[in-house]
């Protein structure tokens, strides 16, 4: 084993060359902007300064069609126009209606045609009426800007996590190459149930502030987030560096919010975090965690495997995928590599057409014998650590422990619009390596081990444990 994990490092450090194919842009779910104060459509707002109506102007329709054959023409399953044109005139009606428009606002809709055969014709009778309503109300149109929400409507319509309309700030926000925040891991539990904090980043400003796993998100800037999904509560906490942000937690048995005022930095996170571990006197077990899947990773996995099994004596592995939400394919493949045998599939990416294009494990020559390996999954592993837990499960060289996965696989294409505003649409979904539907699916464990709000307040790692447990059984036979 010592010669073939060093055959394994230098054929990596000699060999390794990554691109940074996208697996999939982050799901993001924008906060929802605070309604207009109602007032009639006819009625004119106070004139904006000019920097404001330079920043908030409402899309022409031509550039909403531009999205509109987008969908149609790119989206990964075939869409029926007629849910997008019904989702489109619903947001434009329900816009109107609730600044108490007059029945002659809102005729231009209720005038529509009914749906036809022609989808290029029946986008030109609603982009006619949208055109007419934003000319007609042009001061309206720009301070409620009807626009976002019909792009949002059609969007939306299609029930998928990875298509979305993303709003300027946020994409501005995705675009910067530094990460600003203040340094914690959240998780859902479940659905309306706040977000917790699983993990706060050593060093950084939430644990500097008092922050603890275990913690509960009530508010941010004194909205509540206990609904709101996790990107939508990050992007919350997220702001530009050296600004305070203020959080109400809950912790423990106390229902009473705590105030804590964390200041945002930026944060160089380790993507991935190796150690040797042992329960007595039991066997040395190599612990590797993988934050995300970054270029410079299986660089990093291969130095950590190669320490650990060969001068450390680790006798099994336990692989740490929870909040894993995936990055590049290429450093997925090759992380697998070291697993699975190159050439093999780890997953499948199907197209619109249904064209399949495997993803296979590459690089490196796999580990011989593997020992034992225990990955750890929970509802925040995502996207390429998704494939990578499917397919280590399938192949019978590990034992999955913790929660179902987030079932968020595919690759999105992204498109900007004239005022920076962002469309995400599926192009391609992944499968595991037997064709088993991960998308909206997730990965279910072999052992599924909770982690409670008790478990993080006391600094206990249940499903750790059991990866140790099973780890050390199938090593004493």
């Amino acid at each position: 084993m010592p010669e073939r994990l060093r055959t394994l490092l230098v054929a990596l450090l000699l060999t390794l060359a990554l691109g940074a194919s996208a697996c999939g842009a982050q799901e993001a779910t924008p906060t929802p902007a605070a309604p207009a104060q109602p007032a009639p459509v006819k009625a004119t707002p106070t004139p904006a300064s000019g920097d404001e109506s330079k920043q908030s102007v409402a899309l022409p329709a031509s550039e909403l069609g531009g999205v509109y054959e987008l969908v149609l023409q790119r989206y990964v399953d075939r869409v029926d126009h007629e849910q997008l044109i019904a989702a489109a005139r619903n947001a434009l009606r329900d816009a109107l209606l609730k600044d108490k428009a007059l029945p002659l606002d809102t005729e231009p809709v209720d005038a529509l045609p009914g749906p036809t055969d022609d989808a290029e014709r029946d986008w030109a009778a609603f982009a006619s009426a949208y055109s007419t309503v934003v000319t007609k109300h042009f001061d309206w149109a720009n301070r409620v800007r009807p626009d976002v929400a019909i792009l949002h409507a059609m969007l939306d319509s299609l029930s998928d996590s990875h298509t979305s309309y993303i709003e300027a700030e946020q994409a501005q926000r995705k675009a910067e190459s530094s990460y600003t925040g203040i340094g914690v891991r959240l998780s859902k539990p479940g659905a309306g149930l706040p977000p917790m904090v699983v993990e706060v980043f050593p060093n950084s400003p939430a644990e500097r502030a008092g922050l603890h796993a275990g913690d509960r998100l009530i508010s941010v800037q004194g909205k509540d987030v206990t609904a709101l999904d996790l990107n939508a509560v990050a992007d919350a906490v997220r702001g530009p560096e050296g600004t305070t942000v203020q959080i109400g937690v809950e912790r423990g048995n106390d229902t009473s919010p705590q105030m804590v005022e964390v200041p945002r930095a930026q944060l160089q996170i380790q993507p991935v975090d190796a150690r040797i571990g042992s329960r007595g006197n039991g066997p040395r077990i190599a612990y590797l965690r993988i934050r995300q899947f970054s270029d410079e990773v299986p660089m990093q996995v291969a130095q950590a495997l190669a320490g650990m099994l060969t001068r450390g004596g680790a006798k099994g592995i336990v692989l740490d995928l929870r909040g894993n939400g995936g990055g590049s394919l290429r450093a997925v493949a090759t992380v697998a590599g070291f697993f699975v045998d190159s050439g093999k599939p780890i997953g499948i990416e199907i197209d619109r057409a249904r064209r399949k294009t495997p993803l296979n494990a590459e690089g490196t020559t796999p580990i011989r014998p593997l020992p034992p390996v225990a990955v750890l999954v929970d509802n925040g592993t995502a996207s390429g650590s998704e494939i990578l837990a499917a397919a280590l499960k399938e192949y019978g060289l590990a034992t999955l422990v913790g929660n179902p996965t987030a079932g968020s696989v595919a690759v999105a294409e992204v498109q900007t619009l004239s005022d920076g505003s962002q469309v995400q649409i599926t192009v391609h979904r992944f499968v595991s390596p037997s064709g088993a539907q991960i998308d909206r699916v997730g990965v279910q464990p072999d052992e599924k081990v909770d982690l409670t709000p008790a478990d993080l307040e006391a600094g206990r790692d249940p499903q750790l444990e059991r990866a140790f447990d099973l780890i050390e059984k199938k090593l004493n036979g």
